[in-house]
Order: structure tokens, then C-alpha cells, then sequence
């Protein structure tokens, strides 16, 4: 079961990594989703991912905040 868990834990890493490139390349709605990904899978295992959890909050807030600046742009520009 152990290393089932860590597996889990490295595709929650995985996502997250994925996320900030999203972040970084302007690709706003797949990083909200890939940043989720991340922080569901992190929720399945607490007890390994406990170190990671902050910086995976961290990166879905920014692109959540991203992503509704952009919104916000959108609906004031229309």
C-alpha cells in the first residue's frame, strides 16, 4: 500500500509541475484544472503529501486568480 501512495503522490507532483508551466505559458483554464488534479490526488494520501500541500494551494489560488482577472477583463471589454 506504501508505495501505491507514493505513486500517487508523484503524479500529484506531476500535476502540480504541470499546472505552474500552464500558469507560465498562458494556459489559464487547463492549469486551474491540472492544479485541482494535484491537490485531489494530494487529499488521498495526507500522510505523504502533507509537505507539498501548501504550494499546491498556492498555485491553484494563483491560477484561480488568473483565470478571473481574465474573466473580468473579458466581461468588461464586451
Amino acid at each position: 500500500m506504501g508505495n501505491n501512495l507514493q505513486v500517487v503522490v508523484l503524479v500529484a507532483v506531476t500535476y502540480h509541475n504541470i499546472a505552474v508551466q500552464q500558469i507560465i505559458l498562458g494556459h489559464i483554464g487547463d492549469a486551474c484544472i491540472s492544479s485541482q488534479n494535484a491537490r485531489r490526488l494530494a487529499r488521498n494520501c495526507l500522510s505523504l503529501s502533507n509537505r507539498y500541500v501548501v504550494s499546491f494551494e498556492d498555485t491553484h489560488m494563483k491560477a484561480l486568480g488568473e483565470l478571473s482577472s481574465i474573466l473580468k477583463n473579458k466581461y468588461d471589454d464586451d
